[in-house]
């Protein structure tokens, strides 16, 4: 509730949520047409794997996210893989 509440009442310009769960995914589907963007972190292994998940898999058919970036720990640095999609406009 707290993304629909921020959309009506305080003019946001951007969404940004830690941690993106599927409450909150649902949210984003359900508040996509506000034109808002968003950023958000979610845990997963791989993006596949983040994909696998219905509501996610969902986002990414809707066009929520045009980039996801991947970060994983590798020996004692950690590596980024980007994956560019193409938003829906």
């Amino acid at each position: 509730k707290g993304i629909e509440l921020a959309l009506l009442t305080m003019s946001a310009q951007y969404i940004i949520c830690d941690e993106l769960g599927k409450d909150e995914a649902e949210m984003l589907l359900s508040t996509q047409s506000y034109g808002v963007p968003t950023i958000a972190t979610a845990h997963s292994p791989s993006l596949d794997a983040l994909l696998s998940r219905r509501v996610f898999a969902e986002l990414d058919r809707e066009g929520i996210f045009s980039l996801y970036v991947g970060i994983a720990r590798e020996g004692r640095g950690f590596s980024i893989k980007l994956d560019e999609r193409r938003a829906k406009v």
